[in-house]
């Protein structure tokens, strides 16, 4: 028989167990708790004014209070050494010179973490810049936009897209932003790129995006304004969205680039101005998937949008839509199979106009290519198709009700019902149609 006192002592064991099982339970999250990290954010300013000198005097350290009333356009920010993360330099008070934590926009990088953002007060700031891969999430943006915050500077060798570049901004960290600057280069070496995005989900947002500075007697000929690759084929830059950027002045090379040499996929190009650059506007070589949408592109020498397939590599599920391409002098759209069939590309619902060919097809064509519902108008040649594939351009505007015009006045464009084949190869276009197209364009 079991005595109560036993009973008892059984019910405290067990009770004493639940309670060590709560608490092991509470430790473990506590412990949770204090390794979690809070949002930062860090100020970066070139003008920085000396409010209070509450530290060592005649010394810019911790407890000295900071603003930007030097700013032109200052929504007042003030900020204390050592409690707020700040870097820069201070210009003006009882105190000037650089700040304790650095004076650059990379010092703040180097001491930035997921996910923190960085404010960049206006300014022109020199040096590279460079987001590495431990810096996922992490934002650089303006408090002034473009037309007040530039970075500038030399291009420098960095270690960026699985390889060494030559770059002024470089971009390995995942989900990056980079908002609201004007970037361009000052030197005049060959092959770099004023931005090369390598990492995945990076926004690259509301830039000014030039070859050189404004006012430079010494203006250089990057490849590439920004450039979109990782040279490991099974870490493409994949899912980066360029929009509302202004690129131009690429007397070099390419202002937009999703690809080329090495890998991208199911990037999005939107709400750029894209003009005067020697070669193309914004070209997709052999990165699939990708958008391009709602540019406006202009005076770019070979082509305003330039979408390429070659090798093993596809360009399929491409789309080009809502763009207005016009006054290029190559091409306002240029096709390319180059040495493989290009497939699966849409150009659809742009305004084409004004440029020596509107679209441009070469190389080998293959299924799924297509341009429709487009405006295709006012350029010397409406289409111009090299292959000997047709190419289906049904259902566009070609500036008048009555249809494009075929210079030969072949089966697919007569002068008449009635004519023969041979009255047709040598007839003159009909008076009143459109943008001319030549061979093989249904």
């Amino acid at each position: 028989m079991t005595s109560r006192k036993t009973i008892q002592t059984l019910r405290d064991r067990n009770q004493s167990k639940k309670l060590r099982s709560r608490d092991r339970g509470r430790k473990l999250l506590l412990e949770m708790l204090e390794d979690r990290r809070l949002l930062a954010s860090l100020w970066v300013n070139d003008n920085w004014n000396l409010v209070a000198d509450n530290g060592t005097v005649g010394v810019l350290d911790a407890n000295d209070v900071i603003d930007n009333l030097n700013d032109h356009n200052p929504a007042t920010v003030t900020k204390i050494i050592g409690t707020d993360l700040v870097f820069g330099t201070v210009t003006t008070g009882t105190v000037t010179g650089a700040l304790p934590g650095g004076t650059t926009i990379q010092s703040a990088v180097t001491a930035a973490s997921s996910p923190d953002t960085i404010n960049v007060l206006e300014g022109a700031y020199t040096g590279a810049v460079y987001l590495d891969s431990t810096k996922t999430n992490v934002t650089l943006q303006s408090s002034g936009g473009a037309g007040a915050t530039a970075i500038t500077g030399p291009f420098i060798n960095m270690s960026v897209g699985g390889g060494s570049r030559r770059a002024l901004v470089g971009i390995d960290a995942n989900g990056a932003t980079i908002d609201g600057f004007t970037i361009n280069c000052d030197s005049s070496t060959t092959q770099k790129n004023v931005m090369y995005v390598a990492g995945s989900s990076v926004q690259i947002l509301n830039n000014t995006v030039t070859a050189a500075a404004p006012g430079s007697s010494n203006p250089s000929n990057p490849d590439y304004g920004i450039l979109v690759a990782h040279a490991n084929a099974l870490t493409p830059a994949t899912g980066v969205t360029i929009s509302g950027n202004t690129v131009h002045g690429f007397s070099g090379g390419t202002a937009i680039m999703f690809g080329g040499t090495y890998y991208a996929q199911n990037g999005t190009a939107q709400n750029n101005t894209v003009y005067n650059n020697a070669q193309y506007g914004i070209a997709v070589d052999r990165a699939p998937n990708t958008t391009v949408v709602n540019n406006n592109v202009y005076g770019n020498i070979s082509a305003g949008i330039y979408i390429r397939n070659s090798g093993t590599r596809s360009v399929a599920g491409t789309v080009v839509e809502l763009n207005n391409v016009h006054d290029n002098p190559g091409s306002g759209v240029r096709l390319n199979g180059s040495g493989v069939a290009i497939s699966g590309v849409t150009v659809q619902q742009n305004a084409v106009t004004t440029n020596t060919t509107g679209i441009s097809v070469e190389g080998i064509l293959g299924t799924g290519v297509a341009a429709n519902n487009n405006i295709i108008a006012s350029n010397t040649t409406g289409v111009s198709n090299a292959t000997t594939t047709v190419f289906d351009a049904q259902n566009n505007w070609w500036g008048t009700v009555n249809g494009p015009s075929d210079p030969l006045g072949t089966l697919e464009m007569p002068e008449n019902p009635g004519a023969t084949v041979a009255q047709m190869l040598n007839a003159v276009p009909a008076v009143g149609l459109g943008n001319a197209v030549t061979e093989n364009v249904d």
